[in-house]
C-alpha cells in the first residue's frame, strides 16, 4: 500500500510536470503568434491617408506581415496623439511645429501635393484669379455672375479649422484673412463629397484625394494654372512623424514608405515624392 502511494505521488508529479510543460509550450506559441501579429498604431491625416497612404499601408502589411491600425484624425490631432502615447507614429499634412522638434520628435517629409480649388462638375467656370478666390471665401463675392459665371449664389464649403487643409489654405491663399463659409466639413476630404452634392459650391482639398475619384466635382484653375503645371504655387507637404529616432518595425515602415513601390503610388496620384 505504501509503495502504491509513492507511485501515485510520482504519477501526480509527472502530470504536474507535463501540465507545466504544456503551459510553457502554449505560452511560447502565444508569444510567437503575438510577435507574428505585431501591430503598428498610426494616427493619420485624412488627406494623407486618402491620397496615398491607404495603399502604402496595405502594401506594407502584405510585404511584412505587420498590421497597421489607422485612426483618421486631423494633422494636429495626429501629432498630439503621438505625443500622448496613443500611437506609434503620425502622418501629417502640415509641417512639424518647432515645439515638437525641440522635444525630439522627428519629421520625415514624404511628398508634396497640390492644394486645389474644386467646384461642382455642373459649374461651367474654368478659371479664377487668386484674388477672386480670396474674395469668394471672404464673402465679398457671393454670386457666380460676379466672376463671369451664371447668376447663382456661391456655396462655400470648408473643412474644420483644426484641419491642415484649412490652415494651409488660410496661410497660402487667404494670406491670413478671415474665411467666410456656408458649410463646414469635419474632415478635410469630406469637402469633396459635399461639393458633388451642392450644384454651385466651391471648396479646396488635396489634389491626391481628388485624382481618380473626382466624379461630380472638378478642379478650377487659379490664375490660369492647374495642379499639373510645374509652376503651380499652392502645395502641402505630407510627412511621417515619430517620437524620437525610429527603430525596429517603425524604421522598417518608414523605409518602406520611401521605397520605389510607394514612390510609384505617389507619382500615380500626381504628387511629387521626396528622396530620403
Amino acid at each position: 500500500m505504501k509503495g502504491h502511494g509513492v507511485v501515485s505521488r510520482l504519477v501526480g508529479a509527472r502530470r504536474i510536470l507535463l501540465l507545466a510543460a504544456g503551459a510553457i509550450l502554449a505560452l511560447s506559441i502565444m508569444g510567437i503568434t503575438a510577435e507574428a501579429q505585431e501591430t503598428l498604431m498610426l494616427s493619420c491625416s485624412s488627406q494623407v491617408y486618402e491620397s496615398f497612404l491607404d495603399k502604402a499601408v496595405a502594401a506594407f502589411t502584405k510585404a511584412s506581415g505587420v498590421q497597421v491600425k489607422v485612426d483618421i484624425v486631423s494633422s494636429e490631432a495626429a501629432t498630439s496623439r503621438l505625443a500622448n502615447g496613443m500611437s506609434d507614429l503620425a502622418a501629417s499634412a502640415e509641417r512639424l511645429d518647432y515645439r515638437y522638434r525641440a522635444a525630439g520628435f522627428v519629421e520625415y517629409p514624404i511628398c508634396k501635393d497640390p492644394l486645389v480649388i474644386i467646384i461642382n462638375a455642373g459649374n461651367t467656370a474654368q478659371s479664377l484669379t487668386a484674388e477672386q478666390v480670396r474674395n469668394i471665401f471672404s464673402g465679398e463675392i457671393a454670386n457666380w455672375s460676379e466672376v463671369g459665371g451664371k447668376d447663382k449664389e456661391i456655396v462655400t464649403i470648408i473643412p474644420a479649422k483644426e484641419n491642415a487643409a484649412y490652415r494651409n489654405f488660410w496661410r497660402m491663399i487667404m494670406a491670413g484673412e478671415d474665411v467666410d463659409f456656408d458649410l463646414l466639413a469635419s474632415r478635410s476630404t469630406m469637402v469633396l463629397e459635399a461639393t458633388r452634392r451642392f450644384p454651385w459650391s466651391i471648396s479646396f482639398v488635396t489634389q491626391g484625394a481628388v485624382r481618380g475619384r473626382a466624379e461630380g466635382a472638378k478642379e478650377v484653375a487659379v490664375d490660369g494654372k492647374t495642379a499639373g503645371d510645374a509652376d503651380y504655387p499652392y502645395f502641402q507637404v505630407f510627412s511621417i512623424v515619430t517620437k524620437g529616432q525610429p527603430t525596429g518595425t517603425l524604421l522598417q515602415f518608414i523605409n518602406f514608405v520611401f521605397s520605389d513601390e510607394v514612390n510609384g503610388i505617389i507619382t500615380q496620384h500626381g504628387m511629387t515624392p521626396f528622396a530620403r
